[in-house]
């Protein structure tokens, strides 16, 4: 039994099964399942082999950010990394060359706002968050629209590149009923795309059963939150600012209305 070859297998089937934007590595995966099985009760099983594959990760810059009888899920130890895997990273993982990566990134900055209505959220204990829907994300890309029409050319919130982007946003249909609900030419399309994504790589875990009638509800892994932590967070917050921005002003609009009424 080869403990550092087993050990470095193991890292490199996870890797593979992590290329979700090409097939190459989806079929390493389905070619060696019983193979990762094996050595993923060998991981649970084996404390040397355990610490031998902490070991080589480090070495690498990389680190395990989930682990469950299944699988792991590993990523850099830092954004710096040649092995980043980040937020800014997505197109490519999506693998989805026909759409704008703004247009994924600020889908995934509106689910994190559903996710982490708080900053200190992105360290809280996952079981502990609120559950994600798509109608939540809807209303967050409201606010995101909003945003884009109505913060002035000189506000320093958002830089040119990010107040084009959310423009070109702005002006995609909400649903589109002639097309598919995961096309990249609407809301929807987009949010679906990119949830059914996150759940494959783990980042978010879906309900085994869904009432008839009800909406589904997603819940976000402590893999998510490291990653978007880690190669977004200083996006993340001054959207975060946006935001509030945004929800100050209708707080004011709605003050007003009500007073007008009562006048």
């Amino acid at each position: 039994m080869n403990t550092v070859h087993d050990a470095a297998r193991l890292i490199y089937l996870t890797q593979a099964g992590c290329q979700l934007s090409g097939k190459k590595g989806k079929k390493v995966v389905r070619s060696n399942e019983q193979e990762y099985s094996q050595l993923m009760q060998r991981y649970y099983g084996d404390e040397d082999f355990r610490y031998m594959v902490v070991q080589m990760l480090e070495a690498a810059e990389m680190q395990i950010l989930h682990a469950n009888s299944e699988r792991l899920q590993i990523s850099s130890a830092s954004a710096e990394s040649m092995w980043a895997t980040t937020i800014t990273d997505y197109k490519l993982r999506v693998g989805k060359a026909d759409i704008p990566t703004a247009r994924l990134l600020i889908v995934h900055l509106a689910i994190a706002m559903v996710l982490f209505p708080e900053a200190e959220d992105l360290d809280a204990e996952p079981e502990d968050l609120g559950v994600l829907t798509v109608s939540d994300t809807l209303r967050e890309l409201e606010k995101f629209a909003s945003a884009a029409k109505n913060v002035a050319e000189d506000d320093d919130l958002l830089y040119p590149k990010e107040r084009s982007a959310l423009m070109d946003f702005a002006e995609l249909p909400q649903v589109r009923p002639d097309s598919s609900d995961k096309n990249a030419d609407s809301w929807v399309g987009l949010i679906n795309g990119v949830i059914d994504h996150m759940v494959e790589s783990r980042y978010l875990i879906p309900p085994r059963k869904v009432e008839e009638g009800a909406e589904i509800e997603y819940w976000s892994t402590r893999a998510y939150q490291c990653s978007f932590k880690e190669g977004a967070k200083f996006l993340f917050d001054r959207f975060r600012l946006l935001q509030q921005e945004m929800d100050s002003k209708n707080d004011i609009d709605e003050m007003m209305l009500t007073h007008s009424k009562e006048s």
